[in-house]
């Protein structure tokens, strides 16, 4: 639950969407070089730009999870 350690540590990271009948809605391939070290690898720009373009994909899946949690409660 950590992008940074995902894109550190995985060679894929998928999206899922939210809700109860979620499906992929982004699949992204981490092709930084092996072997890596969290604390370093986060001074490369690719790894920024996988963070940014992951982020893009998941910030609309966190939001809608966040107005249906706020929605329910009302």
């Amino acid at each position: 639950h950590d992008l940074d350690e995902a894109i550190a540590l995985a060679d894929r990271v998928v999206v899922m969407s939210a809700g109860p009948s979620a499906r992929i809605v982004a699949d992204h391939r981490i092709d930084l070089p092996r072997p890596r070290a969290i604390n370093e690898v986060r001074h490369e720009p690719r790894f920024h730009a996988l963070q940014r373009a992951i982020w893009e994909d998941l910030r609309d899946e966190v939001m809608k999870t966040y107005g249906a949690q706020l929605g329910g409660a009302a």
